[in-house]
């Protein structure tokens, strides 16, 4: 029965989609790009002020990406992700089930009985080194690899050859370029743990001994002029807006992480020498950060005029009862990057990460050395700094080589 009249909250429509990815069987490397295509079209509704699922809106938010990928500010492959997960939306709104199979869960194809216990084997031995979703993706990858063994007629590791291992991941190449690096490295795991359970010749991993290109998303920050118009759409003489307001500017100020403003203790705030001091929680290092003047006085103004009487010694708290520390502030930014309307406009990622990665652009842009930057965002390796650099266009531009010996053949030029 079609639900056409029915009205339907948006955000109740995409997480019944994200709901039944869940349901089906599908592992967290296959839902993460939809749970990317789930934030996107829910922000377009909230930005929008549109509380109710409507296909035509969708269609609408459709063709304006469309246009994004025309221009080549989004990605052909996020785009088909986005057609994706909002067929799937249109078809929940209007029948409140889904029935398409879009995707392949991984349990779909079983295995002979033989490739499914020597994978249950390798599974079980690196269970206590991996999370739940890397063991997954794990599991995807060798599935892929022990399915093109059976459809060639090898039931028996012993019969593996390199030129059948070379074969499969040249044809694997051409519809997995952005996931061969996991690919490769979990089959590899996978035949050196029966090497070493002396199943197999050592030799026949030289045949995964090969470099694959791996995909570099660059995420932008906020530029200076986004970060003042979230800022200036905060209202500041309310309580809630206070509290905002102060989380915000300390992100913009010092690029701590989300997770560790949220957890930001009253006593790591030492006023007296207008320093932050904290134990990081991703890296579990300790990081010291110099406290501004405008920062530390919109904290002390929140502190001494908006934060409720709690016993809990988090900063920020929660501005109902039960005033207890904050268990998610993702949605702060969002809200004020709505109002001001840079939501629509910007190409960094609506989250308190895209001040972070603004602090880390501002310092290079300012040629302040990549180990100062390093220490200050508090990462745990160089390299997690150096990715950076792809945001200072200036900079890269001093690095290009000059092109002008290289002369190009007539056909090759337009």
């Amino acid at each position: 029965m079609l639900k056409h009249a029915k009205e339907i909250p948006a955000q109740v429509v995409c997480e019944a989609v994200m709901t039944y990815l869940k349901d089906n069987g599908h592992p967290y490397a296959t839902i993460k790009p939809y749970k990317t295509a789930f934030y996107k079209v829910s922000r377009f509704y909230k930005c929008n002020n549109i509380l109710l699922y409507s296909p035509a809106v969708t269609k609408n938010y459709l063709e304006l990406m469309n246009q994004e990928v025309e221009k080549g500010s989004v990605s052909l492959n996020c785009f088909q992700r986005l057609r994706k997960f909002t067929s799937m939306t249109d078809e929940y709104y209007l029948y409140e089930h889904i029935t398409r199979r879009c995707l392949s869960p991984i349990n779909k194809r079983k295995l002979t009985e033989c490739y499914q216990a020597l994978l249950d084997n390798f599974l079980e031995s690196i269970a206590k080194m991996h999370k739940k979703r890397t063991i997954d993706s794990k599991t995807s990858g060798i599935t892929i690899f022990l399915c093109h063994l059976e459809d060639c007629s090898i039931f028996d590791l012993k019969s593996i050859t390199s030129p059948m291992i070379s074969d499969f991941l040249t044809a694997l190449a051409e519809r997995r370029k952005f996931s061969m690096t996991d690919i490769v490295v979990s089959i590899k795991q996978f035949l050196a743990y029966y090497v070493a359970c002396e199943m197999l010749d050592a030799k026949l991993l030289i045949a995964l001994d090969i470099k694959t290109p791996r995909l570099r998303k660059i995420y932008y920050g906020f530029t200076q002029d986004e970060e003042n118009k979230i800022l200036s759409a905060v209202d500041k003489r309310s309580t809630l807006g206070k509290r905002d307001y102060a989380m915000m500017l300390l992100a913009s100020y010092t690029g701590l992480r989300a997770v560790d403003i949220k957890q930001l203790q009253l006593r790591d705030i030492v006023w007296e020498t207008h320093e932050i001091r904290i134990v990081q929680s991703k890296t579990n290092k300790p990081n010291v950060l110099p406290l501004d003047n405008s920062v530390g006085n919109a904290i002390a103004d929140y502190i001494l005029n908006a934060r409720p009487p709690s016993k809990d010694n988090t900063v920020f708290l929660r501005n109902s009862h039960p005033y207890i520390g904050l268990s998610d502030i993702s949605d702060v930014v969002e809200r004020y990057a709505g109002i001001a309307g840079v939501a629509q406009t910007t190409s960094a990622k609506i989250s308190f990460h895209s001040f972070r990665r603004g602090v880390g652009v501002l310092m290079l842009e300012a040629d302040v050395p990549v180990g100062v930057i390093s220490e200050v965002l508090g990462h745990a390796r160089l390299s997690s700094t150096k990715r950076y650099m792809a945001l200072d266009i200036e900079h890269l531009r001093q690095c290009a080589m000059p092109m002008g010996k290289y002369q190009s053949r007539k056909e090759w030029t337009a």
